[in-house]
């Protein structure tokens, strides 16, 4: 009963993310590709917007590179951090690491913005993982310079959260 209570979950989350999709990707989606699934970064997106975006694949993968999600996920990586941790097969397995793999499937999050400044901003992220221990994670996203993404938000990086999990 269990599994297929998990089963019916994912599946209403999968739903809910494609609904979601699809009422964002009317105001965010790039024309040159409008039937894709993938919101693609915007300078219409807020920082929040991008961290929020990125939480919600994390959320709802289970890490594999091929998942909409996590090319969701790769899609809102700055060029610099993806020049870093790249390509996409290679960005996914870092959440195989014990520092995030909190992230993936946690049960919430909650975004606090500490500072900014005209092309930098960070956030503090607080999310509650599968094991209902809470991991707070400092993101940074910063305005993409050139390409298709120049005056996007995109995360330039992501810390390792700061002394583990901590009991909820």
């Amino acid at each position: 009963m269990r599994q297929q209570t998990t089963f019916f979950t994912r599946a209403f989350a999968l739903l809910l993310l494609g609904l979601g999709l699809m009422i964002m990707s009317s105001q965010y989606v790039r024309a040159d590709d409008p039937a894709s699934p993938i919101i693609q970064p915007s300078p219409a997106l807020l920082p929040e917007d991008v961290v929020e975006i990125q939480l919600l694949g994390l959320k709802l993968t289970k890490g594999d590179s091929s998942s909409v999600e996590m090319q969701q996920v790769w899609a809102f990586a700055h060029p610099t951090n993806k020049a870093m941790t790249g390509p996409l097969p290679r960005f996914a397995r870092l959440f195989d690491l014990p520092s995030y793999r909190p992230l993936l499937g946690h049960k919430s999050h909650q975004i606090l913005r500490l500072a900014q400044s005209e092309k930098m901003v960070q956030m503090q992220v607080q999310i509650t993982g599968q094991d209902g221990q809470s991991y707070i994670y400092l993101w940074i996203v910063g305005k993409a310079d050139t390409g298709a993404e120049a005056g996007s938000w995109m995360t330039l990086s992501v810390s390792a959260p700061a002394g583990g999990g901590t009991q909820s």
